[in-house]
């Protein structure tokens, strides 16, 4: 469709095909962050910054809606007013949270591997900025933005006539030539300033497939970066042979798959899991069976490990394997839940011997560095459980249980989610077999392997 033509109309096939393509695009939008917003809590979803996600998408829903409204109605002056004012917001409201994934991706995966070393204070300059890389500071970020960029578009556009016509009429050039133009400037910019953040990706370790999503978003952005360019620098080679209104009409599509279809679907354990065991099928039937290996090789001391006994919490009580599992808790981005388990350990371990001012300044303590909304080390438990331990702290209602609840609720987590996904790991095995293997080395006489697991656990980490 070319920019001369005024409008198809709505009885037209082109209209009705455009208008249900549009329906059917904003109710896979509502449905989508429907079921995003009801699993925000989900670790993997909560880090995509659900919220702001879905606000970026509705906008998106709405500029798809636009657009395709102005092939049906053609671009009179008041649809290309919509238009132009419309594509002026679609960086600062629509990309610009995604891009912002970037760095708060980068700086968390730097500040992840810091947390075992929260102990020795706040020393490190990451945890005195960690707060521009918030949900608030993102909405902030974004309203500040739009609102600069809306204040240059006026600017140029009362100040300045712009080559190639914005008559409205669709004769001389595109009616909305102005905001592409900004938008390619500000594009130019904003890739400037997160290239440095896109390049540290690629040596990111991420549990959440973000580095993935990432990766290909980026990929696939290319053609309509491309097209915002030489729409804003030379849009003759478009005139009469591609309208530029598909190009936001195939990033807000492609965006809407990568950034909130594919967060939605990884939500539930069961793609989640054959994404994690596909690469392994993969790998078996192309290159050795490393897994397989390890297996077999494994001890029948290790295998009777694994049967009858709570072994995560004697991984949690034996120091050599407390401290691997912390290893790995780091790369699984949620080693703060390993903290906070043995903090609430220490906290009731002292409260019978000590004074009320030592346990209300535990008991603070606590709560600054792992409850509170934005602590450092802040832990993932449901809202109401926390409003109630912030209240009972700050009435000094404290008690040996104050934090039970939380401490149970966290070591379930662990033990069905960042344990489960250990004990699949090679680093499991590995580290197990690693372990029995010295403290057999250091005994004379032979272990019984029919013993009790138990027995066989402690006599052969003692």
């Amino acid at each position: 469709m070319s920019i001369e033509d005024p409008g198809v109309g709505v009885n037209s096939s082109f209209g009705i095909g455009v208008i249900i393509m549009s329906v059917v695009f904003g109710v896979a939008n509502i449905s989508v962050g429907a079921v995003l917003l009801k699993r925000r809590k989900i670790k993997l979803v909560e880090m995509r910054s659900p919220v702001i996600l879905c606000c970026s998408t509705l906008y998106g829903t709405f500029l798809f809606c636009v657009t395709t409204a102005s092939f049906i109605y053609g671009k009179t002056p008041t649809m290309c007013n919509l238009l132009s004012y419309t594509y002026t917001f679609y960086l600062p409201v629509w990309a610009l949270p995604y891009l912002l994934q970037l760095p708060t991706f980068v700086f968390t995966d730097q500040l992840n591997k810091l947390k075992v070393l929260r102990s020795q204070g706040d020393t490190n300059w990451r945890w005195r900025v960690r707060g521009l890389f918030s949900m608030k500071s993102k909405i902030w970020i974004c309203f500040v933005a739009a609102v600069l960029q809306l204040a240059i578009f006026l600017a140029v556009k009362y100040s300045t006539t712009i080559p190639g016509g914005e008559l409205g009429d669709g004769v001389e050039g595109d009616c909305f030539r102005t905001s592409v133009i900004i938008i390619a400037a500000l594009l130019i910019f904003y890739i400037g300033c997160l290239s440095f953040f896109a390049f540290r990706i690629v040596f990111v370790k991420d549990p959440y497939y973000m580095k993935y999503e990432i990766c290909v978003s980026t990929i696939l952005f290319i053609p309509s970066i491309v097209s915002t360019l030489i729409s804003a620098i030379a849009p003759q080679l478009y005139i009469g042979k591609y309208d530029y209104r598909w190009t936001p009409i195939g990033a807000t599509a492609m965006g809407f798959i990568c950034t909130s279809v594919f967060p939605m679907l990884i939500s539930f354990d069961r793609i989640r899991n054959f994404l994690e065991i596909y690469p392994k099928h993969l790998k078996s039937l192309f290159g050795k069976k490393e897994e397989d290996q390890i297996e077999l090789d494994m001890s029948p001391l290790l295998k009777e490990l694994n049967e009858g006994v709570d072994i995560f919490h004697l991984f949690l009580e034996t120091p050599a394997l407390l401290n691997a599992f912390k290893q790995f808790c780091i790369s699984n981005w949620s080693v703060e839940n390993v903290i906070f388990y043995k903090e609430v350990q220490n906290f009731k371990n002292k409260y019978p011997g000590s004074l009320d001012d030592q346990r209300v300044e535990g008991a603070v303590h606590i709560v600054s560095e792992f409850i509170a909304f934005g602590a450092p080390l802040e832990v993932n438990i449901e809202y109401k459980m926390r409003v109630e331990i912030l209240r009972n702290v700050k009435e000094r209602r404290i008690n040996e249980s104050t934090f039970d609840v939380s401490a149970k609720h966290i070591y379930q987590v662990m033990k069905t989610d960042s344990f489960e996904k250990w004990q699949k790991s090679p680093e499991y095995r590995a580290t197990i077999e690693s372990i029995l293997r010295n403290r057999k080395s250091s005994h004379t006489s032979s272990i019984d392997e029919k013993k009790s697991t138990e027995k066989l656990f402690s006599i052969t980490l003692a």
